[in-house]
């Protein structure tokens, strides 16, 4: 959820599209994430950017102004209604609030206001609150039936040739670390750290903790929306050596046969599932592949004529 604070002076024009770059890159993070997004607009218009995205306040929340605004890509799933304000306008201008993450109105001068980025007040897309949530669900779901397991004598999966297993789907740049996707990279290398410290502390128990770091996926729901006109798609094939995007089946087969009695044996493994991409890129000589057969007897002609250091 993105809860947004744009100020009266802010560009309405700019405004909305510099918001929809973080949204973007943050549903590239998440594409299986429900996008809301909520908060004062002012005079802003986010529809305007996003137009796939619908406005669910219809009442006064300001004045005779409709200021504040709720988006989502589902139509008709939330219906507004006017409360009484809390507080006094007064009271929130001279307000600073620290959670609030930006100058409030007659707080800040002209200089920073120019100055500001869109990330500077999009309070919304905060680091550690996302991070600390999907490292918290992770540790949670995954400990909690782990201990339960350990703690009782009697259960059917406590003992060394049964215990359970755990997966984890994280993606490669948890390793690598990405720009634009810093709290999910950040939180997916929690958890990857999280599974693999398991395996070597709860593996006497009969537990298994595996993880799975897929490439890019191709999904109708993800694409549609991240990726509309296929540009960006066709760049992730050309830098992937099998030349083509995965499967969900592809996924889904490997994570039947590590969480399956086939891989008891199994366990702080982690396997990337990526047609090759993450070596493509990270090997400082892989563009030569662009290179043509003429061209690779030009460039041996010229090698072997060359004598001497």
């Amino acid at each position: 959820m993105a809860m947004v604070y744009i100020p009266p002076q802010a560009n309405t024009e700019a405004a909305p599209s510099d918001l929809y770059k973080d949204l973007n890159c943050s549903q590239i993070g998440n594409p299986d994430a429900a996008v809301i997004v909520a908060g004062n607009f002012n005079q802003a218009n986010l529809k305007k950017v996003m137009p796939d995205f619908h406005q669910h306040i219809d009442c006064t929340t300001m004045g005779t102004n409709t200021q504040d605004h709720c988006y989502t890509p589902f139509k008709n799933s939330y219906i507004a209604e006017s409360l009484p304000m809390f507080g006094s306008k007064l009271q929130f201008q001279k307000s600073n609030h620290p959670d609030r993450g930006t100058s409030l109105p007659g707080t800040e001068t002209a200089s920073n206001r120019t100055a500001r980025s869109c990330r500077e007040w999009f309070v919304q897309l905060q680091y550690s609150r996302r991070s600390s949530t999907c490292l918290k669900n992770i540790y949670t779901r995954c400990c909690k039936k782990a201990k339960r397991i350990i703690k009782d004598p009697n259960h059917p999966d406590n003992s060394q040739d049964k215990g359970a297993s755990f997966l984890a789907i994280t993606t490669i740049y948890a390793e690598s670390g990405s720009g634009f996707v810093v709290p999910s990279a950040s939180a997916k290398a929690g958890v990857e750290a999280l599974y693999k410290s398991l395996a070597a502390e709860w593996g006497r128990y009969g537990h298994r903790f595996n993880i799975i770091q897929p490439g890019p996926i191709r999904t109708k729901g993800a694409f549609s929306r991240l990726d509309p006109t296929g540009a960006f798609e066709k760049k992730m094939i050309d830098r992937i050596p099998t030349g083509r995007l995965g499967k969900p089946q592809e996924i889904a087969n490997l994570a039947a046969y590590m969480s399956s009695n086939y891989a008891t044996w199994m366990s702080g493994a982690v396997i990337r599932l990526d047609g090759g991409e993450y070596v493509s890129m990270a090997g400082e000589f892989n563009e030569l592949r662009r290179v043509t057969p003429d061209q690779w007897k030009m460039m041996e002609a010229m090698i072997r004529n060359t004598k001497g250091s």
